[in-house]
């Protein structure tokens, strides 16, 4: 059974600074999501790998900043195809609604679409022993108070990838959690 560690929040103690009184900049909590969830997938559209690489943070105010960090270990398991573009793109939920306008996005120009996230394309000498690391920052002003989820959607160009581990079953493979982490900071 996959094992999902959720982080809690850093709180303050009682009578100590309160979140009226915190300078911008100031880390207000920190959640985390570090998924021991593996699985592959071969979607050409973006598409969630797993509800269980998601994290969940209830910012303190409206004006609040949220800083992410996904890190996502990754290999081809089959039919790797090189020089074929591999996007991955964050995604905001909020009452159960998904939504891909994070703050730092770019703009849709011309054919490319905007979106936080990476693209990027393995070259030729590149195979299925070789890691594949997907790691990105964003930056989001949800704009409430209410409980937001944040997490990822893939789309191969071509191959499945596994997510959590390389693909081929060797003794210099890896299987590593895939983590999302999410800091309210003060605006």
């Amino acid at each position: 059974m996959p094992t999902t560690i959720t982080g809690t929040s850093i709180s303050v103690p009682s009578g100590g600074i309160t979140r009226g009184s915190l300078p911008s900049g100031s880390v207000i909590q920190t959640q985390y999501v570090s998924s021991a969830t593996r699985v592959t997938s071969n979607a050409g559209t973006f598409t969630e790998p797993s509800t269980n690489y998601r994290v969940t943070i209830t910012p303190t105010s409206t004006t609040s900043v949220i800083i992410l960090r996904y890190f996502i270990p990754s290999g081809f398991v089959s039919s790797y195809q090189p020089y074929y573009v591999h996007k991955t793109r964050a995604f905001r939920m909020v009452s159960g609604t998904k939504s891909y306008n994070i703050t730092s996005s770019g703009t849709n120009n011309s054919n490319r679409p905007g979106h936080s996230g990476i693209t990027l394309r393995p070259s030729n000498g590149y195979d299925g022993n070789d890691p594949f690391f997907l790691a990105f920052d964003a930056i989001d002003i949800p704009g409430t108070t209410s409980a937001v989820t944040y997490g990822f959607e893939f789309a191969s160009g071509g191959g499945t990838l596994s997510f959590g581990y390389m693909g081929p079953d060797v003794a210099y493979g890896y299987d590593t959690n895939v983590t999302i982490t999410a800091m309210e900071v003060a605006a």
